[in-house]
């Protein structure tokens, strides 16, 4: 899955929303990381550092306005992740044994 770093040691009853999200296919990790990104980092989560938080608000802004990097939807992040070993299996998403 894809969790918040900044959580991890935070008791989960005790962590904000979206903290961690676990897709089941390869093309769902796009998805997951625009939710934690968006959900997580700059809405709820008590535990990032100000200034970290205040560049995930402005990141992808480029004169006032959201830009976008021209790739890395969703096929990327499934072509990425499965170039590092990422495969999917019955129980969801898993790092291949095999090297």
């Amino acid at each position: 899955g894809i969790r918040c770093i900044h959580c991890a040691d935070v008791p989960i009853q005790q962590r904000a929303a979206a903290t961690a999200y676990f897709p089941s296919r390869l093309k769902g990790l796009y998805q997951a990381a625009q939710n934690i990104g968006t959900t997580h980092f700059r809405k709820s989560c008590p535990n990032i550092p100000a200034e970290q938080q205040e560049l995930s608000k402005t990141a992808f802004q480029v004169n006032g306005k959201r830009a976008t990097a021209g790739h890395g939807g969703k096929k990327y992040w499934a072509d990425s992740a499965a170039s590092l070993g990422v495969i999917e299996t019955e129980a969801g998403l898993r790092f291949s044994t095999m090297s």
